[in-house]
């Protein structure tokens, strides 16, 4: 399965009528509604430590585990995040 296979699956409603059910379907709803055009990325953890990663916005990049890195610096990435986010400010 591809990483957007994955994504596409996990998006897909869920069978049931219950509260939680509805709950979890609302959310698959509204994130394939926010993001018509969405793609998979698989990443690593951006860092081993429990404590780094509750601050993560506070640390350096270097600071993050290279396969973290590697992946988000990739030109796809990179291009998927602007064009979302042009696309929700548009």
């Amino acid at each position: 399965m591809t990483p957007k296979e994955y994504l596409e699956s996990a998006l897909a409603p869920l069978p049931g009528t219950d509260r939680g059910t509805l709950a979890k379907n609302a959310i698959r709803e509204n994130i394939t509604a926010l993001f018509p055009e969405r793609e998979c990325f698989p990443l690593v953890r951006p860092v081993a430590d429990e404590k780094q990663l509750q601050a993560l916005d506070a640390l350096p990049p270097e600071q993050l585990r290279p396969e973290f890195r590697q992946v988000c610096g990739t030109p796809r990435f990179t291009q998927q995040q602007m064009v979302s986010s042009w696309q929700r400010h548009h």
